[in-house]
């Protein structure tokens, strides 16, 4: 969940930066293959982002496993 809403906060950005930018003006130009190669590109960098940073914090809700204590047995 946490990984979407970052994904969704990016993409937005994203979206603004190109529309502020003067970036649309470009894109508007581009052929159709073009843009849906330049949409591929940030889509794959837009996920290897939320996926390196819901790696990083982990599941959410998950308790630490204790490591296993072994006996003195013989």
């Amino acid at each position: 969940m946490v990984t979407g809403a970052l994904s969704l906060v990016l993409v937005a950005g994203c979206g603004w930066v190109l529309g502020a930018g003067g970036v649309g003006d470009l894109v508007a130009r581009l052929n159709p293959a073009t843009k849906l190669t330049v949409f591929g590109v940030v889509l794959i960098l837009v996920a290897a982002t939320g996926w390196t940073i819901g790696s990083l914090a982990g599941p959410i809700g998950d308790r630490p496993v204790a490591p296993a204590h072994g006996g003195h047995g013989g």
